[in-house]
This record gives C-alpha cells, structure tokens and sequence, in this order.
C-alpha cells in the first residue's frame, strides 16, 4: 500500500505501465465489472480470462524487472490465448445445439404439421 501512495504521491510513470496507475485501476475496475455482467448473462468462461488478463496488466505498475515484465507477458498471452479458444469452443458447441434442437424439432413435428404454400386459402376456398 505505501508503494502505491508513494506513486500517486509523486507522479512517477512506470516505463512499462500503459497507464498512469488512477487511471489504471480507473480502467481495470471498469473492465472486471463489465466482464463479470457479460460473464453472469452470457456464461462463457472466456469472460474470465479476459478478466484475469485485464487485471494482470495492472501489475506492471508494482513491477518493473525485465524478469516480472516477461512473466507478465506470457501470462497475458496464455490468458488471451484461452480466451480465444474457449470463445471459438463455445460458439462451435452453441451451433452444435442449435442444429441438434433444430433436427429434434423437425422430427417431432414431423407429419402433425401442414405444410401449406402461401396462397394455400385461394386453392382451398377459392378466390374471395
């Protein structure tokens, strides 16, 4: 906490931080509260590695070794990298099941159902 006061306090920019950090946590509480609404509608677990990944950045505000920025990176593109996947996984499972519920309807409705052309009233009954 005294690290974080002491760079509020004396406006010092990190070489490697994106931000200036009030701007920075400004931006990262915004981000992790936008994902985790998506996250309660939507479900998709790729909403919380966007979140992890968006939070992470905010470490290179506390760290400024070459060795903790690298880390960093390959945390963030392993992070990306599974959100990529799990949105292209998810969205390959919803049309999965869409096609599935489609083919299920279409069977069950099967020889119930009238399938008419659009003018089937006129053939019918006549014109009017």
């Amino acid at each position: 906490m005294n690290m974080v006061t002491t760079l509020v306090k004396n406006s010092i920019q990190n070489v490697h931080a994106p931000l200036p950090l009030t701007a920075h946590i400004i931006f990262c509480v915004f981000a992790t509260l936008l994902f985790l609404i998506q996250y309660k509608r939507k479900k998709m677990k790729y909403y919380l590695y966007l979140i992890i990944a968006f939070d992470l950045m905010l470490a290179t505000q506390f760290f400024s070794s070459d060795f903790s920025i690298i880390v960093i990176f390959i945390g963030e593109v392993v992070l990306l990298t599974m959100a990529f996947l799990s949105a292209r996984y998810q969205k390959k499972m919803n049309k999965r099941v869409e096609e599935h519920k489609k083919q299920f309807d279409e069977s069950n409705t099967g020889s119930t159902e009238r399938k008419e052309e659009p003018n089937w009233y006129e053939k019918r009954y006549g014109k009017r």
